[in-house]
């Protein structure tokens, strides 16, 4: 499965109610905000009413209807959210704390590996999830808020710091990404044929398409898209035959621990600078400090009690 489908559903659980909020707020611009006790009570359907919004047979459906089922099925949750929003930035501009613009950008791209490029993941999260570019910063930027609070009274030695980039040195070397064209075949034999295909000038699409057991990527003539130099879900031995390679060329056979094997084309390849050692230390820093903090829904309910946070409509009362 291409990596980014993959990273989508892993975060999706995350900003799935980011989107229901814009959904929910976008049909109150649309259809005014009501007032605690505002709300119309219509829900026989019948015709009449003066908003009237999409009609079948001889139902009508209306504004105040729509308004308050989405108040009912998402309106808990994101009163809440609001809630915890507005509670994180009070108590960031009471104790000072703030984010730059850098730190947005950083956490921003942070959020985009496994997209060709920034532009890429943008697209994705408006066509996949609705969300703007705005809707994406606001977001990185009360998650860093949230981030500094819940770590501003915990202190990290050098002797931490050292002790962990000693114990995890793969962490901080440069990180790849590999663009792969791929065949995997069922023996060596196959394998070997493959290969004698390849070396006749026979095009590497052609033969994927043909002979990979791999279906997934045998329709897209064995173009896997880019991959990590430490993807899980990419054969290790495929990986390490990649690191070997030049750009444009193709692999020996490789064999696969599942007992298949497997041939490689790197058609493109992406190596990151190293990172200054400060830069490192700091997000080490970060690190240690984000695993003895307590729990992020705790420090934000911490925080809804201390700035006297109040549910006052009955409808949201849990």
């Amino acid at each position: 499965m291409d990596k980014r489908r993959i990273k989508l559903l892993l975060i999706v659980g995350g900003v799935s109610l980011c989107a229901t909020v814009l959904l929910f707020v976008l049909f109150v611009s649309l259809f005014g905000g009501k007032g605690t006790n505002g709300a119309s009570s219509r829900t026989d359907g019948q015709a009449g009413s003066n908003n009237v919004i999409a009609r079948i047979g001889d139902i009508e459906i209306t504004a105040d209807q729509l308004y308050e089922n989405l108040v009912r099925s998402y309106g808990n949750e994101m009163l809440n959210r609001m809630i915890d929003n507005q509670a994180v930035r009070i108590e960031a501009k009471s104790s000072g704390i703030s984010v730059s613009e850098e730190e947005i950008e950083e956490e921003l791209k942070r959020m985009s590996v496994g997209y060709k490029d920034m532009n890429e993941y943008y697209d994705a999260m408006k066509q996949q999830l609705g969300l703007s570019r705005e809707d994406l910063h606001s977001d990185a930027e009360y998650n860093l808020l949230l981030e500094k609070i819940a770590t501003k009274d915990i202190t990290i030695t050098d002797k931490q710091i050292n002790d962990y980039m000693k114990s995890h040195q793969k962490e901080f070397k440069p990180r790849k990404e590999f663009h792969i064209q791929q065949m995997i075949l069922p023996t060596r034999e196959h394998a070997i044929k493959a290969m004698k295909e390849l070396d006749k000038g026979i095009d590497f699409a052609i033969i994927a398409r043909d002979r990979s057991v791999d279906d997934a990527s045998a329709v897209e003539g064995g173009d896997i898209g880019w991959v990590e130099n430490d993807d899980p879900f990419i054969p290790v031995e495929i990986l390490n035959a990649a690191d070997k390679l030049k750009v444009g060329t193709i692999s020996g056979v490789v064999e696969l621990s599942n007992g298949n094997y497997a041939i490689i084309k790197l058609l493109e390849l992406k190596k990151e600078q190293q990172e200054p050692e400060d830069n490192v230390r700091e997000k080490v820093r970060k690190q240690l400090a984000l695993q003895n903090a307590l729990p992020v829904k705790d420090i934000v309910e911490q925080l809804r009690k201390k700035h006297g946070a109040i549910i006052l409509d009955n409808r949201f009362i849990m």
